[in-house]
């Protein structure tokens, strides 16, 4: 979330491919380190190391965002910020960094919430349920299921890469509309192909794979575009936390197939269209700042029109210098 905040527009895809491939390393990872470490205590410990590791490390190093400095009229520490990010070669005068502030001050008025966080809470609950059923359930498939799991994390590789680029032609909810329904209908189609055909079974089953990663990693940047600052923290937080409701039911519903093996699948092929479904109720988030209040939210084509001649006169990244 914070790096949305502190990169231009066209470059919020770009930082979900970084995200996307540092997942896809830690995924792959689990496989043989549960191959090869027999005790579980163990286990456990090496998977937790790097997280204390990197969380350290943000600590230290990692800023606050520019956007919520400057909306929270921190002008010292957001003249700071700007000050370093001059060392790439990006110069923004303290006459145009005021300006930025006051039309970001202009736009923070007391909000209640939006309706947009009950959706999003909705979406990213049933992609979570939907992500992790499928990579639980991939040591049911056909073959090693090792191997399997590390296909299952290599598979969400080239879907991380395409989706910077997808995000940018078809915009954020065409493209996760789209991917719900690639994920729903391969699902699904799994439900029609025979039980000696495993070739197929596992295409079916990374091709949901991919479409589930793709929208997954999409919702974090639809989510952190349609939330404003001032309630991004909250929103999302409330988002994640009630998301992982989604991921704590997955491992569960995968022993339906105890009572009858069809269940698992139409139950992952159903909540993928529904969220599909859901999708089409929220607003396009493409090429628009990010929003500093939740009445900015209505407003934001106008500010984004404002802000961005700003940043052009400051000549920082816009979306056009970018594309």
């Amino acid at each position: 979330m914070e790096n949305y905040e502190s990169v231009p527009i066209g470059l919020r895809g770009f930082v979900t491919l970084i995200y996307g491939v540092m997942w896809v390393i830690g995924y792959c990872s689990v496989a043989p380190l549960a191959y090869f470490t027999t005790n579980w205590r163990w286990l456990i410990v090496a998977y937790s190391v790097p997280s204390v590791i990197l969380a350290a490390i943000y600590f230290f190093t990692i800023p606050e965002s520019l956007h919520f400095l400057m909306v929270n009229n921190r002008k010292q520490k957001a003249a700071k910020w700007i000050r370093n990010a001059e060392k790439y070669g990006k110069v923004l005068h303290k006459r145009n960094l005021d300006i930025m502030v006051e039309l970001l001050e202009n736009t923070c008025l007391d909000v209640t919430v939006h309706q947009n966080k009950t959706k999003t809470e909705d979406l990213r609950t049933s992609d979570t349920f939907v992500y992790y059923g499928l990579s639980n359930y991939s040591i049911h498939l056909p073959g090693n299921k090792y191997w399997n799991y590390i296909l299952s994390g290599l598979v969400e590789l080239p879907a991380y890469i395409s989706t910077p680029s997808a995000l940018e032609n078809f915009g954020r909810k065409r493209f996760v509309i789209y991917m719900h329904f690639l994920v729903g209908i391969s699902h699904l189609a799994l439900l029609f192909i025979p039980t000696n055909c495993a070739w197929l079974t596992i295409s079916c089953w990374l091709l949901s794979k991919y479409g589930i990663s793709s929208s997954f990693m999409s919702i974090y940047v639809y989510g952190s575009e349609i939330f404003p600052t001032t309630m991004r923290n909250i929103c999302l937080g409330l988002c994640a936390v009630i998301a992982r409701f989604g991921g704590v039911i997955a491992p569960y519903a995968i022993l339906l197939a105890s009572v009858n093996s069809l269940l698992p699948i139409i139950l992952f092929g159903s909540t993928a269209l529904t969220a599909g479904i859901l999708t089409s109720i929220l607003p396009e988030t493409k090429d628009r700042v990010l929003p500093s209040s939740l009445d900015e939210t209505t407003k934001v084509d106008q500010y984004s029109s404002k802000i961005s001649k700003t940043l052009e006169q400051t000549n920082m990244p816009t979306t056009s210098t970018i594309n």
